[in-house]
């Protein structure tokens, strides 16, 4: 992100490319490795690359700078040691130690994924060739990279890193009844809503929102790539029927790929399962559903046909993805230009008030950090302010959320009481406004506090029960 992404601050467009093409070409070198094996077929390719639920893990580019090219490296490595195990070449291994080690060192769970994957090559081939032990050199790679990570962990003993780094094992009480349900709760809202609201609710919006010129353009080259994908998976004269030779192993290939890439989450301390998360297991889960679709519709132009109609369905609901990030960037950039616009007025500690983590009306799945404002956090928001006007600022902006079950609670009562700020302004969206607000402090109690606006009106109310802070916005200045 530093030092690569960051070159290209004013210029993104060029990484989203770049990452969008090292995508592609992994998809492309992961179904030619299952080809050969299982005779996986275009689906694989169309859900690996083009699912809606992965937007965030390859679009995003906080997300993509890391998942992508890890996954390029783990498609690399993989089609080595296939390419090194049938043909020789000891060029191959001695690119192949290198390219896992990099397959390692972006995401940990690509990291699992790339274990899991050599293992399943060696295991699948050792009886048939020795070239399989090559395999074997993910073993070293491995230590050594837990040896770096290691040595760099003794010095990050806190924060979210260090929680990053904390595992939690499966040997008390407290795992199976909390930690465990929390774990399943989170990877069954990301993969199961997730993957359902942004493909049926992601298309539906996309057709909806495709009402204009370049919207009915968009649909009109969404249909072509469908079509196009049915002409190249149509079939031949020699062969009218799917192949399913090898389905046991796809399928046993397919669960452990999917699975695996997940099973990090359940040692971890801080188990925050993103949909950017789940971009790992399209691996194993595009080799079981096109495993699905080949066992299901035996004939080749029937498979052609709904690989065609997928293809066209995951482009329509993925364009509604791009365009709510594409909106909630300029959000973004509105909310950024009015605190600048303000900022010679600013001061020391700033509580801004009706910035809401989610800032648009409407999208597909409101989840974690997905599509999220820059407001969400004051590390975010500061980050962006920096990022428009080019220099450090006198003051620290802290975006104070107002909806939901309580203003705070616990974990983060310090950071948004509203008498720890030396300034407050209320954030109007309509309007797209800054208000400054003048806080008076309850008679007898210490944290309680109306919040009245320049002249003299009510804004709100804020009040504090059992380390939970509630707020209360007047019907006049509701959002």
């Amino acid at each position: 992100d530093l030092f690569f992404v960051g070159l290209f601050r004013n210029m993104l467009i060029v990484p989203v490319i770049l990452f969008s093409l090292m995508h592609g070409l992994s998809g492309a070198l992961f179904q030619r490795l299952f080809e050969k094996r299982f005779g996986t077929g275009i689906g694989f390719c169309i859900l690996y690359a083009r699912l809606p639920l992965g937007v965030e893990g390859t679009y995003w580019l906080s997300a993509s700078s890391r998942i992508v090219p890890g996954l390029l490296f783990t498609a690399l490595a993989a089609v080595l040691l296939e390419d090194y195990m049938e043909k020789g070449g000891r060029w191959r291994i001695a690119l192949y130690a290198p390219l896992m080690l990099l397959s390692y060192s972006f995401y940990e769970q690509i990291l699992v994924l790339s274990v899991t994957l050599a293992a399943l090559q060696f295991l699948s081939s050792v009886r048939h060739t020795r070239r399989a032990r090559a395999a074997l050199c993910a073993i070293p790679m491995a230590v050594l990279y837990f040896a770096f990570t290691g040595i760099f962990s003794a010095f990050v003993s806190t924060g979210a890193m260090s929680a990053r780094m904390e595992l939690v094992l499966p040997n008390t009480p407290w795992y199976f009844d909390a930690f465990l349900p929390e774990v399943v709760r989170q990877v069954g809202a990301a993969f199961l809503k997730g993957g359902v609201r942004t493909l049926v609710t992601g298309f539906w919006r996309g057709l909806c929102g495709s009402l204009s010129f370049s919207g009915t353009l968009y649909l009109l080259l969404s249909a072509a790539a469908g079509v196009c994908v049915f002409l190249l998976s149509r079939p031949t004269t020699t062969r009218r029927v799917t192949r399913l030779s090898g389905w046991g192993g796809a399928l046993i290939w397919g669960f452990l790929l999917a699975l695996a890439p997940v099973t990090p989450y359940f040692v971890i301390a801080n188990p925050w399962f993103s949909l950017r998360a789940t971009v790992a297991s399209f691996v194993g889960a595009g080799i079981l559903t096109d495993l699905l679709l080949r066992a299901v519709l035996r004939r080749q132009t029937a498979y052609a046909a709904v690989c065609g109609v997928l293809m066209t369905v995951c482009l329509i609901a993925g364009a509604s993805e791009v365009r709510d990030y594409r909106a909630a960037a300029g959000l973004d950039d509105t909310i950024a230009q009015a605190i600048l616009e303000k900022k010679d007025e600013m001061q020391g500690r700033v509580g801004i008030l009706a910035l809401e983590e989610f800032a648009l009306t409407e999208q597909n799945y409101a989840y974690h950090e997905h599509i999220a404002s820059a407001a969400s956090s004051d590390w975010s928001l500061y980050g962006k302010l920096v990022a428009v006007c080019g220099e450090e600022l006198p003051f620290s902006p802290v975006p104070l959320a107002t909806k939901g079950f309580s203003f705070y609670r616990g974990w983060n009562t310090e950071q948004k009481r509203i008498t720890g700020f030396d300034q407050l302004w209320a954030w109007d969206a309509s309007a797209c406004t800054l208000t400054p607000l003048t806080a008076e402090l309850r008679p007898g109690t210490e944290h309680d506090c109306d919040l009245y606006l320049p002249d003299g009106s009510l804004w709100g109310s804020v009040w504090e029960e059992e380390g939970y802070g509630y707020i209360r916005i007047s019907l006049d200045n509701a959002p």
